[in-house]
């Protein structure tokens, strides 16, 4: 009696759809370990601004906005997002919010989210440093944080302290002190990582 040789026998789709398989996983394996499209722009742009690079998941965390309304980061998924640990008694702070309300407002189009974690005590001086600064509050989201536990998660170490989010959840990097945040140099850097973040055309 003749043995048929059992790969002989399987169907040919099955045969070949075995051997595809594996390709398939292996590509799709690569195309997720593949480099950040932004590696580029962080090279020059992030050393010219002063920034440290990063690279692990950020932290997520649910915090009331000024409303009382609990508003989580997660929220903001798909954006880059400008994450900002500040304090209205901190003066190098204060200085720096208008430069920050500036940028949100130029990208406000865009696929951009800019999230100040307040770490203020008395929630009542952070609504009255808005109002004697004339900071609109709906210009970004400004979220409460009293006891500060945000910012340990991040390993924030001083104020004020900025992290980039990238849309997929990864924190990217941090800058320690007030910047110029409305200066052209950072608008074209901030539209350069987003570019480089946007999905391609179907």
């Amino acid at each position: 009696m003749t043995t048929r040789n059992p790969i002989e026998a399987t169907p040919r789709s099955l045969r070949i759809a075995a051997l595809v398989l594996p390709l398939l996983l292996l590509l799709g394996l690569l195309a997720w370990q593949r480099p950040d499209p932004a590696a580029g722009v962080l090279v020059d742009g992030l050393v010219q601004l002063g920034g440290e690079r990063v690279d692990r998941r950020a932290p997520d965390f649910e915090l009331p906005g000024l409303d009382g309304t609990s508003r989580r980061l997660a929220d903001h998924a798909g954006h880059l997002i400008f994450l900002n640990f500040w304090a209205s008694w901190c003066e190098p702070c204060r200085e720096e919010m208008p430069a920050m309300v500036n940028l949100a407002r130029t990208l406000q189009r865009r696929p951009f989210a800019m999230v100040a974690v307040s770490l203020d005590e008395d929630p009542q001086a952070l609504r009255d440093f808005l109002v004697q600064e004339g900071i609109d509050p709906t210009s970004m989201v400004i979220l409460h944080d009293p006891e500060g536990r945000s910012a340990r998660e991040y390993g924030t170490e001083l104020l004020p302290e900025t992290w980039l989010i990238t849309p997929r959840g990864r924190v990217f990097a941090r800058f320690q002190g007030a910047l110029p945040w409305d200066d052209p140099s950072v608008i074209r850097f901030m539209e350069r990582l987003m570019r480089a973040w946007q999905p391609p055309a179907p």
